[in-house]
Parts: C-alpha cells; structure tokens; sequence
C-alpha cells in the first residue's frame, strides 16, 4: 500500500509538470509566430538565426536577449511569461536557475599594496592596447611552457559565449558574462571573492 501511494503521487507531479509545459509550449509558440516569425525564418542567405540556429541556444540565452539583450526593442510588446515560454519553447528546454554553492566562495581582500606590474587592464592589457604580456608579468617562458598545467576551471552558469577579458588586479580577475554576472576571482585558487549582477550582458 505504501509502495502504490508513491506510485500514484509521482504519477500525479509528472502529469502536472506535462500539463504546464504544454500550457508554456502553447504560449510561446503564439508568441513567437506573432512576433518573431517573419524575421526567423528558415533562410539560408541570411544573417539572422533560423528557428533551426535557435532551438540549439540555451532557453536562458534566447529569454536574455529578449529581456534586455539583442532583440529587447522587438519583444518590447510582448510580457515577462511570454519571452520565458518563447524561450522555453523554442529550445524544448525548461529555464532553471543555477546556484553557486557556498563552497566556491572566500573572504575577498585588496589592500591596495599589489604590484601594479602584474595588473592587466581587461580591454589591451595596457595604455597603448598591445594585448600582450611579457615574460616577467606572465611568468611563462620557452623552459617552464611544457610543465604548466590546469590549477582550476571556472564555468560561467548557463553561458554560451564570453566575450568580456577578465582584468587583473592584484590576485582577484573580475570578468563578467553574457548574462550580466560579473565575478570577482581568486587567480590561486578559482574561487568567488564577490558576484554582482548588472541588468544586461558585459562585454570589457
């Protein structure tokens, strides 16, 4: 008897869960067909991303860019709930939000003392925009290049671009994503000194 009434409820939370996907399949076709149709069609000369092109975004990155990115001015007609299932239709996936676990987490700290040579500015690494870092900055050289290896790895959530360079101050890299997260970062060991979240996507 225990075992059917488990059964049963887990039946009744997918039938649910069917139930609204549906209802927000239904809702973000609508809308899409009546907002975005005649632009994303499934051209081949064109700049514009097919249906095609966007079913295989992430559902984040296709509602960002109609709540506050690329195509904001188009979807300025049309509601929260309906950008959310357009996305959600669209890329037959659900939005979910990712939380960053308290363990990825340390005290930030600057004392205002760090070697300025080592700083690098986000856009050109210096006045004149060179991009380049020298061998006393990077501490890489021809001798040590083939002993380096992955200290860590940060994953911006959701993210499928990053076009922002992160900026070099002291031992923290701030580097923002598409997203609008921006991440203070310890360069020794990957973890997050601060996050802050702008209303639309960094770039520099």
């Amino acid at each position: 008897m225990r075992t059917l009434f488990i059964v049963l409820l887990s039946t009744g939370i997918i039938s649910a869960r069917a139930q609204r996907t549906d209802s927000v399949k239904a809702i973000g076709k609508a809308a899409f067909m009546q907002t975005c149709q005649s632009c994303h069609r499934d051209t081949v000369n064109s700049r514009i991303p097919s249906i095609a092109i966007l079913s295989n975004m992430t559902p984040r990155a296709v509602f960002a860019a109609l709540e506050n990115g690329k195509m904001k001015q188009q979807a300025d007609g049309l509601s929260t709930i309906q950008r959310r299932a357009i996305a959600e239709w669209i890329t037959n996936s659900e939005i979910k939000s990712t939380s960053i676990p308290k363990t990825a987490y340390t005290q930030f700290s600057l004392s205002g003392n760090e070697n300025a040579t080592n700083d690098y500015s986000g856009w050109g690494g210096n006045l004149h925009a060179t991009g380049y870092r020298t061998e006393a900055q990077a501490g890489i050289n021809r001798k040590n290049l083939s002993s380096i290896k992955l200290k860590w790895a940060f994953a911006f959530p959701d993210a499928t671009v990053t076009r922002s360079k992160p900026a070099v101050v002291g031992n923290w890299l701030l580097v923002g994503s598409q997203y609008g997260d921006l991440f203070a970062i310890h360069k020794q060991t990957g973890k997050i000194g601060w996050h802050f979240m702008a209303s639309s996507a960094i770039r520099g």
